[in-house]
C-alpha cells in the first residue's frame, strides 16, 4: 500500500502539468472554433456567441485541473513547481472566464425570448464566469501562501527577545 501511495505522490506533478496542457488546449480550440465559425463558415457573431457561451473550459475539466493543483500544493511535501503550476492554471482559468464573459455579453445583445430570455441566459453565463473567477482567485491565493515546513519556528524579529 505504501508503494502505491508513493507512486501516486510522484505522479501528481506530471498529472498537473498534463491537465494544464489539456486546459490550455480546450481554451485554444474553443477560441479557434469560434473564430472559424464566424469568419469562415459565415455564422453570425451573436448566434455563435450564444451557442458557445459559457463553454470555453468545461466545469469538469476545470474541477480536475484544480484538484491536480491542490494535490501538488497541499499534499505534503509540496512539489517543486506547485506555485508555478497554480499560477499558470489560474491564468488559463482567468482567460477562459474572460472569453466566457465576452461571449455572455455578445449573446445578450441579440438573444431570443425577449427580456426574460436575455436575463435567464445572462444569469446562467455569469454563474459559469463566477465559478471560474472563484477558482482562479483561490488558485492565486493558494500560490501566494508560503510553504511552512512542519516544526520550523518563525524567527523572532531582532530586538524583540527578552533578556
Amino acid at each position: 500500500m505504501h508503494a502505491v501511495l508513493e507512486r501516486m505522490r510522484r505522479a501528481r506533478e506530471p498529472f498537473a502539468w498534463l491537465m494544464l496542457i489539456v486546459s490550455c488546449s480546450f481554451v485554444a480550440v474553443f477560441v479557434t472554433d469560434f473564430c472559424w465559425s464566424v469568419f469562415h463558415e459565415g455564422a453570425g457573431l451573436f448566434e455563435t456567441a450564444r451557442r458557445g457561451s459559457g463553454s470555453s473550459l468545461g466545469i469538469s475539466a476545470l474541477a480536475v485541473t484544480v484538484a491536480a493543483v491542490l494535490l501538488c500544493r497541499l499534499v505534503s511535501p509540496s512539489t517543486s513547481h506547485a506555485r508555478l503550476i497554480g499560477e499558470l492554471v489560474a491564468a488559463v482559468v482567468s482567460a477562459s472566464a474572460l472569453v466566457d464573459l465576452t461571449l455572455a455579453v455578445l449573446a445578450a445583445v441579440d438573444a431570443p425570448g425577449g427580456v426574460f430570455g436575455v436575463v435567464v441566459g445572462l444569469i446562467g453565463d455569469l454563474l459559469v464566469v463566477a465559478v471560474k473567477v472563484a477558482a482562479a482567485a483561490a488558485l492565486i491565493a493558494l500560490s501566494r501562501v508560503r510553504d511552512d515546513p512542519a516544526g520550523d519556528e518563525t524567527p523572532e524579529p531582532a530586538g524583540s527577545s527578552q533578556p
